[in-house]
């Protein structure tokens, strides 16, 4: 019997609906788990601003550590529920040394879809009503 010596990452994403740095890192995941699906799972949380000030505070506390120290820009990475990345950027990174993952796409593309991502959890809830100034 062969034993696998894949490593298995099980990546946590969570970040501010509307930040396209976050939606960069949804599409990396999605990437990276259709290439290798035995090898990456992931979770993603989407948060409007106050929530995730609240959900980073919280993170922050039980998880201590390096994500003490984490900023409180969105998104956050982390991997195995113990393995501290990081933003963004320390993700794209970290991908690309570790799975040789590049991004050529537009950052436009990102701010689009963070624009509307934030429109359609505005416009499909029926639990709340919002008022949204765009200025």
């Amino acid at each position: 019997m062969e034993v696998s010596t894949a490593a298995v990452y099980n990546f946590f994403l969570a970040g501010k609906v509307n930040d396209a740095a976050f939606h960069k890192c949804w599409e990396c995941l999605k990437h990276l788990q259709d290439e290798r699906p035995k090898e990456v799972k992931f979770e993603v949380l989407q948060f409007f601003e106050t929530q995730w000030e609240e959900y980073l505070s919280k993170l922050q506390v039980e998880k201590k550590g390096p994500f003490f120290n984490h900023k409180a820009s969105s998104p956050i990475i982390f991997y195995n529920d113990v393995v501290y990345i990081g933003d963004a950027e320390t993700f794209l990174d970290w991908a690309l040394s570790e799975f040789r993952y590049v991004d050529s796409s537009k950052d436009m593309i990102y701010k689009k879809r963070a624009s509307d991502a934030m429109r359609q959890l505005i416009d499909n809830n029926p639990n709340r009503n919002y008022a949204y100034l765009d200025i």
